[in-house]
């Protein structure tokens, strides 16, 4: 069943279902006034964010493993590739 248990259109929305129409809009009319160069500069902090949150995490959970080689296992994760598959 496609959707799963709920129609294709409850699943394809793009509506978010926690938000507020009130809300929504105040959103939307902050995101027009940021214009396209705030809401870049927002989707770049945001990636870096994650980027940083995600090393941290690899550093954690494998505090032997080199700064370098930390970063080459977060590439290959990122593009869906397992480190041992790469020399």
């Amino acid at each position: 069943m496609l959707g799963g248990p709920f129609p294709l259109s409850f699943v394809m929305s793009l509506e978010p279902l926690d938000t507020s129409v009130t809300v929504r809009k105040l959103q939307e009319q902050a995101h027009i006034r940021l214009g396209p160069e705030g809401r870049l500069r927002i989707a770049l902090d945001l990636s870096e964010a994650v980027r940083k949150l995600r090393l941290a995490g690899l550093r954690s959970s494998q505090p032997d493993v080199s700064e370098a080689e930390l970063v080459r296992r977060f590439i290959l994760e990122t593009h869906g590739l397992q480190p041992e598959a790469i020399p």
